[in-house]
């Protein structure tokens, strides 16, 4: 529903955790902050949105850039969790896609095979491809 921009007040919070989830820590947030356009990627619109394209993602030809969050502090850490939290209000969807945590995760990578698992498009209707380069015969993905 197509509503005012000035009673929009979306927002991302970030959190992380550094005993697997039992306590969390806000490090990052973005909402309005005096004006209704940090999360804009397309022109308003009076249904719900989804990205259609590269040009309707942060960084495309409409609205704002990409974000990028340095937890570069708790790099080495062990039992490290992240946790997205989203507010909506009277704007729509908000989607997050191409999340990157560089560095080790504690598990032996498989870097012969990456990636082990592809899946697309997305975002998704309901249907999608789950390929495999480790797999030749029939693939079978449950969700």
């Amino acid at each position: 529903m197509l509503m005012n921009s000035v009673f929009r007040i979306d927002s991302l919070i970030i959190k992380i955790s550094q005993d697997c989830g039992n306590t969390w820590e806000r490090v990052w947030g973005m909402g309005p902050n005096g004006t209704p356009y940090v999360f804009v990627t397309h022109p308003s619109t009076n249904n719900a949105f989804y990205p259609q394209s590269t040009d309707d993602w942060c960084g495309g030809s409409y609205g704002v850039g990409c974000y990028s969050i340095d937890l570069s502090a708790w790099a080495g850490n062990p039992d490290i969790k992240l946790m997205f939290e989203s507010y909506a209000f009277f704007g729509n969807n908000l989607f997050l896609n191409d999340i990157r945590v560089n560095g080790s995760v504690g598990i032996q990578e498989n870097t012969k095979y990456e990636p082990a698992v592809t899946i697309y498009p997305n975002p998704s209707q309901g249907q999608f491809i789950c390929r495999s380069p480790m797999v030749t015969a029939w693939l079978q993905c449950r969700l």
